[in-house]
């Protein structure tokens, strides 16, 4: 698991944090019953943290209709953070989420979970100073 501020630099946290070019984003999937799917570009880490929402069965069931899931394939978004973002510590803890066996509803909280704590460990470092 990630080794927290402590073990991260500030320029780091700065390149890891940073919003990233249209050719270098990644794009999610907004899917809705009565209107589709519609691809969504998404730029930074805090992006994609904000983009990803935990839907229960029992909220699918009560939405009906108005139901909203955003997709992220679990793999593609470990690479993303790999090879555009450059943060390997929370790529490898991606790979873990995306190599368990559960349906990907059930994942999306636990990867909501590692880029918020990642994304909370960039501020804490960039906030440091230095010393």
């Amino acid at each position: 698991m990630m080794g927290g501020a402590a073990t991260l630099s500030r320029e780091d946290a700065a390149v890891f944090s940073r919003r990233v070019s249209q050719d270098e984003s990644l794009q999610g999937g907004k899917l809705a019953a009565m209107a589709g799917a519609q691809m969504v570009d998404l730029y930074s880490v805090a992006e994609v943290a904000e983009f990803l929402h935990p839907v229960t069965g029992e909220e699918l069931m009560q939405l009906g209709t108005s139901a909203r899931i955003y997709h992220l394939e679990p793999r593609m978004l470990a690479a993303w953070v790999r090879e555009v973002i450059g943060d390997l510590e929370l790529a490898a803890d991606l790979d873990t989420v995306a190599d368990s066996p559960k349906a990907y509803g059930l994942l999306v909280p636990d990867l909501k979970e590692l880029l918020m704590a990642r994304l909370a460990e960039y501020d804490a470092a960039c906030a440091s100073d230095g010393s």
